[in-house]
């Protein structure tokens, strides 16, 4: 019997592709990653060469909260390495409190990630 993948997993092997190519742009480090997906090393390895279970929908949540940002910082800073670098720098806006948007989005990526969302797109209007 052949085996057949449902929608979702397509869907959830698309969105950890996605994530992976958001995440070498970014030059996220691994434990980057597992923060901001909230996942275990292991997980995150056998994902990012393609096997393992779909994620869960919390999990494909917060990538699709991530590939917003991706889209929103690259439309507000067009060069890659100036919207990487973004990420990194601290940051003066009331949100950020001086840190970056990367350290704010680690320290709870549930209610952080679309609060990033929001501000930036918030500065593309």
């Amino acid at each position: 019997m052949i085996a057949r993948m449902s929608r979702r997993d397509g869907q959830g092997r698309a969105a950890l592709r996605a994530f992976f190519r958001l995440a070498d742009s970014w030059s996220l480090t691994a434990e980057e990653q597992r923060a901001l997906l909230g996942v275990s090393a292991d997980d995150l390895k056998v994902w990012r060469h393609g096997g393992g279970s779909t994620p869960e929908d919390e999990i494909l949540t917060r990538i699709a909260e991530l590939l917003r940002i991706f889209a929103a910082i690259n439309s507000l800073l067009p060069l890659r390495d100036r919207a990487a670098a973004w990420m990194r720098k601290p940051n003066k806006a009331p949100l950020f409190d001086h840190r970056s948007a990367l350290d704010l989005m680690m320290s709870d990526p549930a209610s952080n990630l679309p609060q990033v969302r929001r501000y930036l797109e918030a500065q593309l209007r």
